[in-house]
């Protein structure tokens, strides 16, 4: 008679995961390390990644294989990085991330008329500026630019990020936003293309830069 198939229940899946991927000194995690990511965090509290945040973890910039291998505990090769920073790190790492294209510069620059030109008709458009002109007509402007938007941006472009980059269904994904700092940021995080719009008279120019880390 056949045996009847095993139901895993959610709990049962993650307990199942977790057993596989051995202990935390197995997997070079343990007291050693405890010790070393609270001196890293020590030295350098904010989040390096971002720069924004409490660093609340240690991130191996380069990542070690085994205990034994001499990445795990150099130096050099740590990084102090808050919670959000890791996740979407991880998420980088686990899956595979949409084409990304970041489209910034002053108002006026262009940016809207790039995006229309030359993304695919399927790709997805994320207009963060559209957003906080919606909430303040004057942001536009450079203008009254509160710090309740700035924060609810802020706030807004650390989720789509984190989306982005967890996605599985995206193919090719477009954010306009005005901020170039914020936008180098961002393009740097999912290791898309930095598009930087100008405007000289009647005369609109783009500067593409790719941040995927790819020679």
């Amino acid at each position: 008679m056949p045996k009847s198939p095993v139901v895993f229940r959610g709990q049962d899946k993650s307990k199942d995961r977790e057993k596989n991927r051995g202990t935390k000194q197995q997997r070079g995690y343990g007291g050693e390390w405890s010790r070393i990511s609270t001196m890293k965090r020590n030295e350098c509290p904010v989040c390096e990644v971002c720069g924004d945040a409490v660093a609340t973890q240690v991130d191996h910039i380069i990542a070690f294989d085994g205990v034994d291998d001499p990445k795990r505990t150099q130096w050099t090769n740590l990084q102090s990085i808050c919670s959000s920073c890791h996740s979407w790190k991880t998420n980088v790492a686990q899956n595979a991330v949409a084409k990304v294209y970041v489209v910034c510069g002053l108002p006026g620059s262009g940016k809207t008329t790039f995006c229309a030109k030359h993304k695919p008709v399927l790709a997805a458009v994320f207009d963060l500026d559209a957003l906080a002109a919606a909430l303040n007509p004057r942001w536009l402007h450079n203008s009254g630019r509160h710090i309740e938007v700035n924060a609810l941006l802020s706030e807004w472009r650390e989720v789509l990020v984190n989306k982005i980059a967890g996605s599985k269904f995206l193919t090719e994904t477009w954010i306009i936003l005005s901020d170039k700092e914020k936008a180098e940021q961002t393009a740097l995080k999912l290791s898309g293309r930095l598009v930087i719009c100008h405007r000289d008279g009647d005369k609109f120019t783009a500067q593409i830069q790719d941040c995927s880390g790819h020679e």
